[in-house]
């Protein structure tokens, strides 16, 4: 996996774009999917999901195992998603012809990635005392459903690591870089955040989440604030110099 994500870095920007566009849509339908057919097969026990959450002990949740968590928990995965996507949402935006096209693909890709993130999360409420001490949950319904399924899905989630790391891995050495920085320099350090991040791989899957969604979220959350800040700020800027004139 490092050494697709580096090669495809590597390309480029636009090459970047054209790989991430054609996979992009396919976690979305499958994690739809999957979801749909989990609720229709086997939608499980709801009534009995908050017992099975406060009797479990030592998992990591990340933003804590106490119930009073669930909300830090959301604004913590709207806030990491923050962080992950602006940098190269930004840059993104200046590839589209026009507004239109950069609305209609911001709404699309909102709704189609927070549809299928309810209706798993929906559907994993029903099988809770199943999955809670499971890592990969989703992995482990489409198993239940067909391994057949399972099988095609753990591909798919392959290609979802790669289509989050790779432009992850773009956007920290864009960040890191100047403009009129030479290619090679940057190639360099592209390499380097790379071997960094596998030696951060050899870490347990549950205790890198556990580690990375908290902290990057509550820098998330400094972001949002600043974000909304300034927005307000350019509003009331705005609206001063129509009054004056």
């Amino acid at each position: 996996m490092t050494i697709f994500v580096t090669a495809t870095a590597l390309l480029g920007l636009s090459k970047l774009i054209d790989i991430i566009s054609l996979l992009g849509p396919l976690t979305v339908v499958f994690s739809l999917l999957i979801a749909i057919l989990t609720l229709v097969q086997n939608p499980g026990n709801f009534l009995q999901a908050e017992q099975a959450i406060q009797a479990t002990e030592n998992v990591p949740f990340g933003a804590g195992n106490n119930m009073a968590f669930w909300l830090l928990g959301g604004i913590l995965f709207v806030a990491y998603n923050i962080v992950a996507g602006v940098p190269f949402m930004t840059k993104l935006g200046l590839e589209v012809q026009n507004k239109k096209e950069a609305w209609v693909s911001g709404i699309m890709g909102g709704v189609g990635l927070m549809s299928g993130a309810l209706l798993l999360n929906v559907a994993m409420l029903g099988h809770v005392d199943t999955l809670v001490n499971v890592e990969v949950p989703v992995l482990y319904l489409a198993q239940q459903i067909s391994p057949v399924l399972g099988l095609i899905f753990a591909f798919i989630l392959l290609e979802e690591i790669f289509s989050t790391s790779a432009p992850m891995l773009w956007t920290v050495v864009d960040s890191v870089t100047k403009q009129d920085t030479k290619k090679s320099v940057k190639q360099g350090i592209l390499i380097a955040v790379s071997l960094l991040s596998l030696i951060g791989a050899q870490l347990p899957f549950g205790t890198l989440v556990g580690i990375v969604y908290p902290f990057t979220g509550y820098f998330g959350i400094v972001m949002l604030v600043l974000f909304i800040g300034r927005e307000v700020w350019e509003n009331r800027k705005q609206r001063a110099v129509e009054e004056g004139d």
